[in-house]
């Protein structure tokens, strides 16, 4: 008899145990959802923004696509890239710790976990015509470009024209009717 109440005491707390789980399994989902969205914008932003011609050695020169810090995407933003090209410019993907490693990308995603380090990263690209796009909770000023941000769980994303033009860098008119657009 104790041995019956032992082992249903065991099932109950691990019957228990899996039901707290769940929620975790479904916020998981949700994440790999939303990543999955993200790079599918980063992939349509670097199609539809212009970069000096003197950021490419030539015309068939790769479109460097970069993630700064710790990454969120797995290999969802490598899948989503792959076999991609942007006219005869295939597309590459390079993760870094640091942002003096990535001075060659053109396309810079800067995750969550490097907000406490935006503004000495953002220095350090300034002034290369490099794409910012971050995820915070405000838009990173003077240097911030493009900023997703969840609204109604549904990914958005929002740009400052000016900053993207200070850095030579022409945005698509498409861009404008789906984005919020920023100012100082």
């Amino acid at each position: 008899m104790l041995r019956h109440r032992t082992s249903c005491r065991s099932a109950g707390l691990l019957l228990l145990g899996m039901l707290l789980a769940l929620p975790r399994l479904a916020t998981a989902a949700e994440v790999s959802v939303e990543f999955r969205l993200k790079a599918a914008f980063l992939l349509n932003f670097a199609k539809l923004v212009q970069w000096p011609a003197a950021r490419f050695k030539d015309s068939k020169d790769a479109l460097r696509l970069c993630v700064l810090g710790a990454d969120p995407f797995g290999s969802v933003l490598d899948d989503t890239i792959r076999g991609k090209r942007i006219g005869e410019r295939p597309i590459t993907v390079t993760r870094a710790a640091a942002a003096k490693d990535l001075l060659d990308c053109h396309l810079v995603y800067l995750g969550a976990g490097e907000r406490s380090r935006y503004a000495a990263h953002m220095k350090a690209l300034s002034d290369r015509s490099i794409l910012t796009v971050d995820e915070g909770s405000q838009f990173i000023w003077p240097l911030g470009m493009i900023r997703f941000y969840l609204d109604q769980d549904r990914v958005r994303f929002e740009v400052s024209p000016s900053t993207m033009e200070k850095a030579q860098l022409q945005m698509d008119p498409r861009m404008v009717k789906i984005a919020r657009i920023v100012s100082q």
